[in-house]
């Protein structure tokens, strides 16, 4: 239980039960994501008793809480590539978007329906999970699916020495990027939870999903994330985040990558910064290696984008702009993730 190489995949929270199975450290680097997408016939492993893993747990590790680090971000800006660029670091153990971290970041908005205690055990059990590596030396650096920004707190409290990175476009960038899609499924599937965290910061929001257009609801997802961080940017944790634009790492590319090193106390390995620097990773769509991509592309797929759904990126960024005048809570975001 003192090494990954036990792997919590899913966690039912009804059943108090958790899916794990069998892993190395080429699955955790070749897992582009640690989710459903992970799994194929080949995969065994078994439904265990969260009690159970709980005791072994406590058996392995007693009270120690391991440190971990995070990638937090408004989805769709990059934070694949910025995960695997980390890859190229020896001593990093990169874990992207487990499973487990998303029902919990569910759980977390109906937590006081649960018995007493249960979602802080599961959560303290997961976290452990998580933040165990093959080697004293090595460092697990986390990128969470963008649903989970309302564990940001949560996940960085539990150590002093945690650190999270902050990733974001601006909301022009995600309604062009956006737009531009046939399909996203994550803007609907994941609505209620994006407006259950965003009511409990303005109790009296009132939207409709039925009554939205396209960009509107594109719009209010990256509200909903871009709050979420803001308020980790600015609040008791501001000490352990850095908060980084997604365009501005590209265009100075060499400058961002040391501050991401430096701040997620990386060893100062030279070689180690260079291999980032030149990374194949940068040539490939992070989430598909393989298929050719670049920056160049990204910009020539953003104009493109730009001139064809002009006004529909207007009607969202209105729309925001409009909420932030009625709320007035919400104004203060675009003073950490600008809108455009």
């Amino acid at each position: 239980m003192r090494s990954p190489r036990l792997y919590p995949h899913s966690l039912d929270m009804e059943k108090g039960t958790a899916l794990v199975f069998e892993a190395d450290q080429d699955f955790y680097r070749n897992a582009i994501f640690l989710d459903q997408r992970v799994l194929t016939e080949g995969t065994k492993g078994a439904w265990v008793p969260l009690q159970v893993l709980w005791d072994q747990v406590r058996a392995g590790q007693g009270g120690r809480v391991a440190p971990a680090n995070f990638i937090f971000h408004t989805g769709h800006c990059g934070s694949t590539l910025i995960s695997r660029l980390l890859d190229e670091v020896p001593s990093v153990l990169g874990l992207r978007e487990p499973l487990a971290l998303r029902t919990l970041a569910v759980g977390h908005n109906v937590r006081e329906t649960l018995p007493g205690g249960a979602y802080e055990d599961t959560f303290s059990l997961t976290y452990q999970l998580l933040s165990r590596r093959f080697s004293p030396e090595q460092q697990v650096i986390i990128k969470a699916t963008s649903m989970c920004n309302n564990l940001g707190s949560l996940l960085l409290s539990k150590n002093s020495a945690n650190r999270g990175l902050l990733l974001f476009v601006t909301l022009e960038i995600y309604l062009t990027n956006m737009l531009d899609k046939k399909e996203t499924p994550d803007i609907e599937g994941f609505f209620k939870h994006r407006l259950a965290g965003l009511e409990k910061r303005v109790p009296e929001l009132e939207i409709n999903f039925a009554e939205m257009t396209k960009p509107e609801k594109i719009a209010f997802s990256w509200l909903a994330e871009a709050a979420e961080l803001a308020d980790l940017a600015g609040g008791r944790e501001k000490q352990q985040v850095l908060l980084m634009d997604f365009d501005q790492f590209l265009k100075e590319r060499e400058i961002h990558l040391e501050l991401i090193f430096n701040h997620f106390n990386l060893p100062g390995e030279e070689e180690a910064l260079a291999r980032m620097q030149a990374s194949p990773v940068f040539n490939d769509y992070a989430k598909q290696p393989g298929f050719a991509f670049n920056a160049e592309n990204r910009v020539a797929i953003l104009k493109e984008s730009r001139a064809a759904n002009k006004e529909a990126i207007d009607k969202g960024i209105a729309f925001v702009e409009g909420l932030m005048k009625t709320h007035t809570s919400l104004a203060s975001i675009s003073e950490k993730l600008p809108l455009i």
